[in-house]
């Protein structure tokens, strides 16, 4: 499952996540609401682990797919980072 699978199909998007995560933030269980254009940066960068409980109770998924999922975006982020850098991820043999 993706990051992108996990907010869009399993949490109803960042629009609704951002309404969500205003009324957490209300009943005092975020320290803010977490704005819409910073789960959409979530698709690129992952999810931040702070953020970690309330995408766990909200999306429905298990910490195992969470993390994995946060883990496959974060090596393909490193692997552009590395090309852009005029790096690659390949080992001469």
């Amino acid at each position: 499952m993706t990051i992108r699978e996990i907010l869009q199909e399993r949490g109803g998007g960042p629009a609704r996540l951002a309404k969500r995560s205003a009324e957490w933030a209300r009943r005092g269980k975020l320290p803010k609401p977490i704005a819409e254009k910073s789960i959409y940066a979530w698709f690129g960068n992952g999810i931040p682990e702070k953020n970690w409980a309330f995408v766990l109770k909200e999306c429905g998924v298990t910490l195992q797919v969470l993390h994995a999922a946060n883990e496959a975006v974060r090596k393909e982020e490193a692997r552009a980072k590395g090309r852009q850098n005029g790096r690659t991820t390949a080992r001469a043999a």
